[in-house]
């Protein structure tokens, strides 16, 4: 039985990046679909068919990124650069999201946003699924691996809270919603980019066999 112990920086190095990963999915989840129809302007009905193609548009990448990091060999591992390459491309997207596209055809104005949600879905995906392959890779030993994801679960859980709550802080500094938006993108969108590079700083990958 291997018994490996990870440093306490290498545990919170990876469960910090949840945090961003939870707030990227909990503030949308809340609170795209309500930008979308009061402030963008966009009727409700081609707001949900734009979100129903995202979604599976997910559905659809998700296992090609799996299969994708699964042969990807770098000497930093086969998760962690996904970490290094898209954290960036990750924090635009979530910041493209809360601006008004202008335009004054809807329809391009609904294409435009349907683009920006599969660029954010995609970038997220990028991020999270390899993130989630990584703890396995990190250590063998099982109550490592256990701690590891007590460490993601406890980032989570504060990210969830702090999304709920935060957006009304942003979206009370004007009277004009546009600007709150705006800002809380921008602001949560730079904040999010640096998490996963914490993991990708803050963690190694083991060669893993058998």
């Amino acid at each position: 039985m291997t018994t490996e112990t990870l440093t306490f920086k290498a545990k919170f190095s990876y469960g910090l990046s949840d945090f961003g990963f939870s707030i990227a999915y909990t503030i949308p989840a809340f609170f795209l679909m309500i930008f979308l129809t009061d402030v963008a302007g966009i009727p409700p009905a081609l707001v949900g068919t734009v979100l129903l193609v995202a979604k599976i548009w997910d559905a659809v990448i998700d296992p090609f990124i799996g299969h994708l990091s699964d042969r990807l060999q770098t000497r930093w591992g086969r998760r962690r650069p996904f970490l290094l390459w898209f954290a960036v491309p990750f924090g635009l997207s979530f910041y493209l999201l809360w601006l008004v596209p202008s335009t004054p055809s809807l329809f391009w104005q609904s294409l435009i946003v349907l683009g920006v949600v599969i660029f954010f879905i995609t970038n997220f995906s990028l991020l999270s699924v390899p993130y989630s392959s990584l703890a396995p890779e990190m250590t063998r030993d099982y109550n490592e691996r256990t701690r590891l994801n007590a460490y993601r679960m406890f980032f989570s859980i504060i990210g969830g809270l702090v999304a709920v709550l935060l957006p009304a802080y942003f979206l009370s500094l004007s009277e004009d919603l546009r600007y709150g938006y705006r800002v809380m993108g921008l602001s949560l969108g730079a904040f999010i980019t640096l998490l996963p590079l914490a993991a990708f700083f803050g963690t190694k990958e083991k060669q893993l066999t058998g």
